[in-house]
């Protein structure tokens, strides 16, 4: 059978907001085939973002050539969206031909940066978005990345700052064709919300995907490697689990500038009641906070 964009599946996210484990509750689908993050589908895009990435080349120089030689193609940059949909077709194809499996899942939580892109290309793939509290998110990206360095927290500049606003976007532009999945509801009620990802896809829910641990499987360099991987299905205590990092003192004021940064509107976009989240972090102040006054998140996150 010919491969074609139904049969995969964009999985997006913000870093750290819960994208490993529905992967690997989807892998354990028999008819759902996934690999570790590709990224593959960065690069093509990426080289059409002026000032966006950096090469040994002169990526300037090579952005305005490749802007030169699509003026010359006869469709222009519809031609280039054409070429990339032909050559990642079939690269989906190879990883999926072998699998025996109906569908090829693609887990780059990263992709929340090309969603535009990736459904100009791909229009009748499908789109699964989950989202996490945003609080929760950045603490689990205090410690799982920076590990209580904070001088590294500026790699994740856009995940923090960019992706919420770029997944609100791209949720509206897919429209009915985005499922859309929180973390707590994933967690909180995992055969509901599995059972109704399956139904959005059109095949069948079987709940021994929930107990993905038994399903065999390798360790992957990329996704979370600590919780999802030494657990054999979801763990509804870690809902609130960001809460008990706040007795840190710096962590709080970071949390708290994040809150305010991205402000209410976005917070209720993303299905969060701000007041709530709030009043949270408030009651969870700790006693002191003043030698971390000047270490505010904004700061941090600026490019060295």
């Amino acid at each position: 059978m010919e491969f074609s964009d139904k049969s995969l599946i964009f999985l997006i996210s913000q870093p750290r907001a819960g994208s490993t484990l529905l992967q690997k509750i989807l892998g354990a689908h028999t008819e759902i085939h996934t690999l570790q993050e590709p990224w593959i589908m960065l690069h093509p895009f990426y080289a059409l973002k002026p000032g966006k990435y950096q090469a040994e080349y002169n990526a300037q120089w090579a952005s305005e050539a490749l802007s030169l030689f699509l003026e010359a193609l006869p469709h222009g940059e519809d031609d280039y969206f054409e070429g990339v949909r032909r050559m990642y077709t079939y690269l989906y194809n190879c990883a999926l031909s072998s699998s025996g499996k109906t569908f090829f899942l693609d887990k780059t939580p990263r992709y929340y940066s090309i969603i535009p892109e990736l459904f100009r290309t791909f229009p009748s793939a499908h789109f699964i978005v989950i989202i996490r509290n945003p609080l929760a998110v950045l603490c689990s990206v205090l410690d799982y990345f920076t590990k209580g360095d904070l001088n590294l927290l500026h790699l994740y500049r856009e995940d923090l700052l960019s992706a919420p606003a770029a997944i609100k976007d791209g949720i509206k532009l897919l429209g009915p064709q985005c499922i859309r999945v929180t973390y707590e509801g994933l967690i909180g009620n995992p055969e509901s919300e599995v059972s109704r990802i399956c139904s959005k896809l059109g095949t069948p829910f079987t709940p021994d995907m929930i107990n993905y641990g038994s399903s065999p499987g390798v360790k992957w360099k990329f996704g979370d490697k600590n919780s999802v991987q030494k657990k054999d299905r979801p763990d509804h205590r870690h809902i609130d689990k960001w809460i008990s990092a706040l007795s840190d003192p710096q962590t709080w004021q970071l949390v708290y500038d994040y809150l305010e940064y991205l402000g209410d509107e976005a917070i209720q976009d993303m299905g969060y009641d701000p007041g709530t989240l709030r009043d949270t972090v408030l009651q969870n102040r700790p006693g002191s906070l003043w030698p971390f006054k000047k270490r505010g998140l904004l700061d941090l996150l600026k490019k060295p």
